[in-house]
């Protein structure tokens, strides 16, 4: 019984992981930015709330974006 309830939280991590990386980062951003204010309430627990807030810093950095590239900087902008 522990083993198939071991089994059944990897697979929903892991189709949560799957599923959050495959999102557009627009998407991405709405959800993080939902569960942000979501956790925003005096009855959830801080480890719930930092973990929220570091997944909401986390979808709005500007890492591995299309913008990032040398094609879209503008002329005399320097790199990131």
């Amino acid at each position: 019984m522990l083993e198939l309830l071991l089994v059944g939280v990897i697979v929903l991590v892991a189709a949560g992981y799957s599923t959050w990386a495959l999102l557009p980062a627009s998407a991405r951003r709405r959800l993080a930015d939902a569960l942000a204010a979501a956790t925003d309430t005096r009855g959830c627990p801080g480890s719930l709330r930092r973990a929220a807030l570091a997944l909401q810093r986390r979808a709005h950095a500007g890492r591995g974006h299309c913008d990032d590239c040398a094609a879209h900087r503008h002329r005399g902008e320097p790199p990131r």
